[in-house]
């Protein structure tokens, strides 16, 4: 990966997370089961994770209602030949076992390569403080 330059990476960031967060609010549990790593880590700002299995199982029975994910990618770095590391700013607003929440955190994603196939392996967001 270290011949691909950083404005095809970020564009490959942009992608990759726009895509991500249009299956969330479309609840699209197929093509997420897709997209998303077997190993995948969900790191919710509220302190607890999920795992691929059941980051999916709570989407499909609505426990988590995705209604606008906008991120905004600040800067992608390469891990290795078959990584990116996504650092950004995201606005979620959800609804979370019926509680509504509009929050904007900061985040850190991870993406890789698995045979052909970007698949989204890790996930942290931390609710961003007002300076």
């Amino acid at each position: 990966m270290k011949d691909i330059d950083q404005s095809k990476l970020k564009s490959l960031a942009i992608k990759l997370e726009e895509e991500r967060g249009m299956l969330m609010v479309n609840a699209d549990i197929s093509r997420l089961q897709e997209m998303l790593s077997t190993n995948l880590y969900y790191g919710h700002s509220g302190g607890y994770f999920d795992t691929k299995d059941s980051f999916l199982e709570k989407l499909a029975d609505g426990i988590y209602d995705y209604h606008k994910l906008i991120t905004v990618v600040n800067e992608v770095v390469p891990i290795g030949e078959a990584g990116i590391s996504v650092q950004g700013e995201v606005q979620i607003v959800v609804t979370i076992n019926g509680k509504y929440l509009d929050m904007y955190s900061i985040y850190l994603a991870t993406y890789k390569n698995e045979n052909g196939v970007w698949k989204f392996l890790a996930h942290q967001t931390a609710l961003k403080k007002e300076n």
